[in-house]
């Protein structure tokens, strides 16, 4: 037995998937070499935000599948 999703339930689903977005973008933004592929000599600090980045990702999309599944008939 599946009950339908409470609104809020989904607001709460699409503020927490807008920060995420943000806070990717402002990585992407904020260390210009992760638009290349990384290098030996990358600095740490660079290589924990690619991984960031990384997680951020598949965050939203489990989100999504979240989301998906939340509103399925």
């Amino acid at each position: 037995m599946t009950r339908p999703p409470c609104p809020y339930q989904l607001a709460g689903l699409a503020t927490l998937e807008a920060t995420v977005d943000i806070a990717m973008r402002a990585l992407v933004e904020a260390y210009r070499e992760l638009h290349r592929d990384p290098e030996p000599g990358d600095s740490a600090e660079s290589v924990t935000a690619a991984r960031l980045v990384d997680q951020c990702g598949r965050l939203l999309a489990a989100l999504d599948a979240h989301r998906r599944q939340l509103i399925r008939p």
